[in-house]
């Protein structure tokens, strides 16, 4: 599509070991187009190698690791706004540079728990996710250094036989380190759209440049 290009390539086993621990990987391509997602007007080629790790702590609660290996091209045009120029050529070390890419590998740690009755479609029961995640500066120039903390929960309450009410919250909170003097732009949070903020477009709330 005009916003995305997306090819993934994963794998998961639920039961690598016989007491319930889960791992997987993942290899994943991604070239989105700023533009398009009411943001501004630059492009991103994305590729990320990574694995996962979860170790169940009892029946309704277990630990996750994440590791990931990632490089982002962010690639500006005559229309980009000043703002994300002066973050490339920052980097590059180039007043003239108009592309740069970012190499970072977040590392993440998160605690879940979950009582949902199903895990596609659940009517009764609820989840909440803790998530705590970092990128150590470990590519010189090309790093960037940010951290992001997230917690979700959701419920569900059946009402009928067919009709479910379903409570859910999200909040979360992302900045830099070690020299990077914020979130970097394309890391941003964003809300709207259907799915987080209904009347609002999609990525319509959130910092803008």
């Amino acid at each position: 599509s005009r916003l995305n290009t997306i090819y993934n390539v994963s794998y998961f086993n639920p039961y690598a070991s016989v007491d319930g621990v889960s791992h997987g990987f993942d290899v994943a391509y991604r070239k989105m187009n700023a533009y398009y997602t009411n943001l501004a007007n630059y492009t991103t080629d994305t590729g990320d190698i990574g694995t996962n790790l979860a170790i169940p702590v009892n029946e309704f609660d277990r630990i996750t690791f994440n590791l990931d290996l990632n490089r982002s091209n962010v690639k500006t045009n005559a229309y980009s706004p000043v703002q994300i120029l002066d973050y490339i050529q920052y980097y590059a070390k180039d007043p003239l540079k108009t592309n740069y890419a970012f190499d970072y590998i977040p590392v993440a740690i998160g605690y879940v728990h979950d009582t949902l009755n199903r895990a596609m479609f659940p009517t009764e029961g609820g989840a909440q996710r803790i998530q705590v995640m970092a990128t150590p500066p470990v590519f010189g120039s090309s790093s960037v250094a940010f951290y992001k903390a997230s917690a979700k929960t959701q419920h569900f309450f059946p009402l009928a036989k067919d009709l479910t009410l379903q409570l859910a919250a999200e909040a979360a909170y992302g900045d830099g380190f070690n020299g990077t003097p914020a979130l970097p732009f394309w890391e941003n949070f964003f809300a709207g759209g259907p799915q987080s903020m209904r009347g609002f477009f999609p990525s319509s709330l959130g910092p803008k440049t």
